[in-house]
This record gives C-alpha cells, sequence and structure tokens, in this order.
C-alpha cells in the first residue's frame, strides 16, 4: 500500500543501529510494512499529500508522531522476525490517536 516513504531508508538504518549491507532488501520491505501498519490504523486509504494537524492546520511533510509512529513499528518488526509481538504498542497507538479517525470500524 505505501507508496511514498514515510520515513527514508537512512534515517531507519539510523533507527535500527545497523549499516547498510546484506540486510538492505529486507530493511526496505520493513519500511513498507511498517509504514502500512500505521496508514491502516490512521484508517487511511493512501499516504496523503497533505496532512491535517490535530490543531487544523495542514502540511506537505509527514508529522513526526507519524514518522516516529513508523521508526517504532519498524524496529519491532526487525526486532522480532518471527511475529510474536504486536508492532501496534502503546507507544504507536498514544503517537498516532489524536490524528486517527474516531469512527468506530
Amino acid at each position: 500500500m505505501a507508496i511514498k516513504q514515510l520515513v527514508s531508508f537512512n534515517r531507519a538504518l539510523s533507527h535500527l543501529r545497523v549499516e547498510a549491507g546484506d540486510d538492505d532488501d529486507a530493511i526496505k520491505d520493513l519500511i513498507d510494512a511498517a509504514s502500512d501498519i500505521v496508514v491502516d490504523y490512521l484508517k487511511l486509504k493512501e499516504i496523503p499529500e497533505t496532512w491535517v494537524l490535530e490543531d487544523g492546520e495542514t502540511r506537505s511533510t509527514v508529522p513526526g508522531q507519524v514518522r516516529s509512529a513508523v521508526l517504532l513499528v519498524l524496529g519491532t518488526l526487525y526486532d522480532d522476525r518471527e511475529g510474536t509481538t504486536d508492532p501496534l504498542t502503546p507507544a504507536v497507538e498514544s503517537l498516532l490517536m489524536r490524528l486517527r479517525d474516531p469512527a468506530v470500524a
């Protein structure tokens, strides 16, 4: 689903504390997966060109709390490759709560 990047590859490497190398393709896939998880949690059909912030202002750059949430999800996916841990941790939900459509799914 992720069409454009919510976080850059270099930022992801820095967050994961790894260097570019053999895992690059896997990390790129995990960036897409983490972005998809965040976009799905926010109930968006796609990554928007313009973000509406909680105070009603709009911006064209990805909000910091969205980038942080993607990095946290990415870290969970990277550390737990067997998938035994839910990547939507309370910290991720807390970061995204104010941007999420409150309607019941």
